[in-house]
């Protein structure tokens, strides 16, 4: 289905972030999730708007470096190019989220809806307390040395619940062993969804299916 790549674009995407080189794995983060989506959009609308911020990201994070090896890092092109990144990489994170949470809701994976919430939530957050800091309260020590604490949890609790989401999505929506699913001729992207999300079996339903295949 496409989840097990995307789990790894995930990992330098989000948790890249979190390093130094994140413009580097930012790149390299949104153009493999962007691998990853190029099933999963015939599925869902979702996962075509994620696919198309996936593509905006590799082009801004490319910009920022390409100003940075200019020279020019700090500058207000520099700045246009870092806080469009941040945001669009946050837009791609809550639209895979909310795909993810459609398809779980689908197959009836509760635990993985409910992740997705929480990741939404702590992404939410981040979004918000990140645009104060850098807005509202830019100049006020006190208030940022709080903020900029709060920006910092926020970003690790999603970018971690992110990971577990997508990897439990890998697990249950789709096993180790499926090959990847290519478009069905003649059926409509619909048409593709409801049949792979009917024949959709959790790891319990699996086992108890082989077993009565041994039988």
């Amino acid at each position: 289905m496409g989840f097990g790549i995307m789990f790894l674009g995930f990992f330098f995407l989000y948790i890249g972030a979190i390093t130094p080189l994140n413009v580097f794995t930012a790149i390299i983060g949104s153009a493999i999730i962007l691998l990853s989506l190029k099933e999963l959009i015939y599925q869902n609308k979702l996962f075509m708007a994620s696919a198309i911020s996936a593509v905006l990201l590799v082009i801004v994070s490319v910009g920022c470096v390409f100003v940075d090896l200019l020279g020019d890092k700090g500058s207000a092109t520099y700045d246009i190019f870092f806080y469009a990144e941040q945001i669009i990489a946050a837009i791609l994170g809550a639209l895979l989220m909310l795909a993810i949470y459609v398809i779980a809701k689908s197959v009836d994976l509760p635990k993985i809806q409910t992740k997705c919430i929480i990741t939404l939530i702590f992404m939410g957050i981040y979004a918000v307390c990140l645009a104060l800091y850098n807005t509202v309260f830019a100049g006020n020590e006190f208030a940022l040395s709080r903020l900029y604490a709060v920006i910092v949890i926020s970003q690790i609790l999603y970018s971690i619940l992110g990971l577990v989401t997508v990897f439990n999505s890998y697990m249950r929506i789709c096993y180790a062993d499926d090959k990847d699913m290519s478009k069905r001729a003649g059926n409509g992207p619909m048409d593709f969804l409801n049949d792979k999300l009917n024949t959709a079996m959790t790891p319990k339903e699996r086992r108890n299916n082989d077993r009565k295949n041994k039988k």
